[in-house]
């Protein structure tokens, strides 16, 4: 439907996935943060539905999102623990559905335990804290900003900089969609779509705040949060909660639209606002006059530059 499609270009133009994908370059990480929005909803299609097939695509899809990229797989766990928890709360079948979530994540847990397993059970064999230890610069509260930071504006483009300072932010014009859409959706009552906003809004604030100073106790006292690196890696889930809550609201605003142009024009003028905004974030410093004809020359010229 249109809230699904607005979603799914909102995450895709979100600041941080673009940032994660064309400034950092984290394959891993992009593609871990790829496959959630597919656990999401393998989830809850179980939840609702509770299928057969609902069934062996969450184990699927679980299955694959794990090994993708350690950090990712902490925080996406972390958080459809606490969204299945949502399910399992709303649910019309508490117990059908507990169970059913419950087999389908564990199934996919035991699947990928030659993964998972040595990174919890390991650690001291390993010597894992060494990294934070060693390499000071890699301390998550050495990278915690203030909020003005976390919701800065885009960047200016600089082609006289070759490596230039990117915000790690969230993007403005979902946040002020979503607030509409959320004030539109609690002043009308739909019970359902306003749990779903308070959750998803709720899981926004708490990874917000994860990045500010306030939380360095959180990130020092909790097992394996200070492996995390950097606080920001979290605001990638806040990205995906924040595409849904603009997919929910832009679809509450269009379906009180009577006509089918102003239903076209709205969805054109919301999507193109989402994509024009994150433009800045698409900008790199390229090479000109590279002679790379396939892959080897692109490894070879890395190598060779660095």
């Amino acid at each position: 439907n249109i809230g699904g499609w607005v979603s799914t270009i909102a995450y895709i133009y979100a600041p941080y996935m673009l940032f994660d994908s064309i400034a950092r370059g984290a394959s891993s990480e992009f593609a871990a943060l790829a496959i959630l929005p597919f656990v999401i909803y393998g989830f809850t299609r179980l939840a609702h539905y509770g299928q057969r097939i609902d069934f062996a695509f969450t184990v699927f899809a679980y299955a694959i999102f794990i090994p993708l990229h350690t950090l990712i797989t902490l925080h996406g766990t972390a958080f459809l623990a606490i969204y299945c928890l949502f399910l399992w709360h709303t649910s019309s079948n508490p117990l059908r559905t507990f169970l059913q979530l419950l087999t389908a994540g564990a199934l996919a847990f035991l699947i990928t335990a030659f993964f998972w397993m040595p990174a919890i059970l390991e650690t001291d064999a390993i010597k894992l804290h060494l990294i934070t230890d060693r390499l000071d610069h890699i301390d998550v509260t050495r990278h915690l900003r203030p909020l003005s930071d976390i919701l800065a504006r885009p960047h200016i483009a600089d082609p006289t900089q070759q490596n230039q300072t990117i915000p790690i932010t969230l993007s403005w014009v979902q946040i002020i969609l979503s607030v509409i859409g959320f004030v539109l959706i609690w002043r009308d009552g739909r019970t359902v779509y306003r749990k779903l906003m308070m959750f998803f809004s709720m899981v926004i604030i708490a990874l917000v705040f994860l990045n500010t100073p306030s939380s360095s106790w959180l990130w020092q006292n909790i097992p394996l949060m200070s492996y995390t690196q950097f606080p920001w890696r979290v605001l990638g889930i806040a990205s995906l909660a924040l595409a849904l809550t603009t997919g929910i609201s832009i679809w509450h605003i269009w379906s009180k639209l009577p006509h089918f142009w102003s239903k076209s024009a709205t969805f054109s003028v919301f999507i193109t606002l989402i994509a024009i905004y994150s433009i800045p974030w698409t900008y790199a410093l390229y090479w000109d006059n590279v002679d790379l004809n396939d892959i080897r020359d692109v490894q070879n010229f890395e190598r060779r530059t660095g």
